[in-house]
């Protein structure tokens, strides 16, 4: 036997009015109170931008957000909550349509019919249309396709309420848009598209550029996504060649070729640092270190951070020993001082100083240097150790802090809870940048603040501790293997460094 049909046409359903009115401009709220589920902060933004009326948003995106989830519940949204209204879900393939958001509407749909059981049987969704019952011809939503030389397949669509759902709109020709845009002409017509920024050109890429000002631009990350393992991040790095490759960029950063910038960390990956228990995180004997960022022009904190270090390059790991935070702009001879009392407190276990020595730091350098300890003048831009992949040494420490965090092979155990949250808004703020040729960089100080992105010290002197030698704790530095083998690697480092420095002439 087949299912009975409803004895009375939806429209005349008292309660269906009161659904209408409850989500009418409402895609978040419908979708929480009817799937039971809580979107990501990634797919809230774009249910947030497809809400209002006559909305144009583009969102260039790396895989995994949740867009087909998003597509899928704004299509039963759409048809449901709003009578006689018409959508069409467009991409350069049928069958990437059929077989991905399609499916993804029929699972919804049956979450859909749990919530609001009197709803069903007033839907139809076959292959080619979800439609309300009686209705098909003029209260629809289907996928549409058009081929290259014949776009006027996607016109004549004219309504009140109608909407467009671009998938993949990196690859739809502009003539397509054309075609599309011009339907566009009802009292409530709206435009959504997503894809990776696959090229340089063509409509979608204006709507993030030339264009920027009509659209609702979006951009979203993959790794900041709550729903995208970190396995899958490592597997897709093995995969498309590294971080630094173009694939990379596109198909996780949510870049555009000629694009390729973001932010270096995510918050989470900190914040997991949060509470690490330090026991077990050295694999090998630590060392103590004392890192220093002198607050001078732009910020006016300055901070010392004593931590244990182990391991090399981006294998380092770091144990956070004490954090100490100055507020207002110190004077050179106050801050030498406090470095020196410092040392004297971990003198015994070999610990070595580093000092940003550009700017205000070179004075206090130089002090501690005069008394004979043990400091090193650290200047982040001088040339990486692997110059084919970095700019400068501040960009190269960075991207072993970066590794240093990804794998919580860094500790913020027993930081005060609101120096915590510090330290994880800094490191999930630090702009990066891929030059033309292929290296790394982040953003300068100069550009952070013009970008309203104050000093980023917390970060600076955790950034020190991954690229300073360190000497390992109760060793004999004369005899002891660990110690010279460690000493030849950093001396090894050094010699490189200071031959490009040579070459340089600098």
């Amino acid at each position: 036997m087949g299912k009975a049909l409803p004895k009375k046409p939806l429209i005349e359903i008292p309660y269906y009015k009161d659904y209408c009115l409850r989500y009418r401009y409402q895609f978040l709220k419908f979708v929480v109170e009817a799937s039971g589920k809580f979107p990501t902060w990634q797919q809230r933004d774009l249910m947030n931008a497809m809400s209002v009326p006559n909305f144009m948003v583009s969102c260039v995106s790396g895989h995994g957000i949740g867009k087909s989830f998003s597509y899928a519940w704004f299509i039963i949204w759409h048809v449901t909550v709003f009578p006689f209204s018409n959508l069409i879900l467009t991409g350069p393939k049928f069958e990437q349509l059929r077989k991905i958001i399609w499916k993804e509407l029929s699972d919804a749909l049956e979450i859909l019919y749990k919530t609001y059981p009197w709803l069903s049987g007033y839907f139809i969704k076959d292959a080619k249309s979800f439609y309300a019952l009686g209705f098909k011809d003029n209260w629809f939503a289907i996928p549409q396709t058009a081929p290259r030389k014949e776009p006027e397949k996607l016109a004549g669509q004219h309504r009140d309420k109608y909407t467009v759902l671009v998938e993949e709109a990196s690859g739809l020709p502009d003539e397509h848009f054309d075609v599309i845009k011009g339907a566009l002409t009802g009292k409530d017509n709206s435009l959504a598209m997503i894809s990776q920024g696959t090229r340089p050109n063509g409509e979608f890429y204006d709507s993030h550029h030339s264009k920027k000002g009509l659209y609702h631009t979006l951009k979203f990350d993959s790794e900041l996504s709550p729903i995208v393992s970190k396995k899958w991040i490592r597997d897709r790095l093995v995969e498309y060649g590294g971080f630094f490759s173009t694939l990379y960029q596109i198909r996780v950063k949510g870049a555009f070729p000629d694009q390729l910038e973001g932010r270096l960390i995510n918050r989470a990956w900190a914040e997991a640092c949060g509470d690490i228990e330090v026991d077990n995180l050295h694999d090998e004997v630590p060392g103590i270190l004392i890192t220093v960022d002198v607050s001078g022009p732009g910020h006016d904190e300055t901070v010392y951070l004593v931590s244990k270090v182990s391991g090399w390059e981006s294998k380092r790991k770091i144990e956070t020993v004490q954090l100490i935070i100055k507020q207002g702009v110190s004077k050179i001879p106050k801050v030498a001082r406090e470095v020196r009392d410092l040392y004297r407190q971990w003198e015994a276990l070999g610990a070595q100083i580093g000092v940003d020595h550009v700017g205000v730091g070179q004075g206090v350098y130089d002090m501690l240097e005069e008394w004979g300890l043990p400091v090193y003048a650290i200047n982040s831009g001088k040339p990486p150790y692997d110059d084919d992949r970095f700019l400068n040494q501040r960009a190269e420490w960075s991207w072993w802090l970066r590794d240093a965090v990804f794998n919580c092979n860094i500790s913020f155990k027993g930081i005060q809870h609101s120096t915590q949250q510090r330290i994880f808004d800094q490191f999930g703020n630090i702009p990066y940048k891929i030059t033309e040729n292929g290296k790394f960089k982040l953003w300068s100080k100069e550009q952070m603040r013009n970008d309203g992105i104050k000093s980023p010290d917390l970060f600076d002197v955790y950034m020190f501790a991954m690229g300073l030698d360190y000497v390992a704790m109760n060793v004999d530095t004369q005899t002891d293997s660990h110690f010279l083998t460690a000493r030849a690697k950093a001396n090894q480092a050094m010699e490189k460094i200071q031959k490009k420095l040579e070459q340089a002439g600098l």
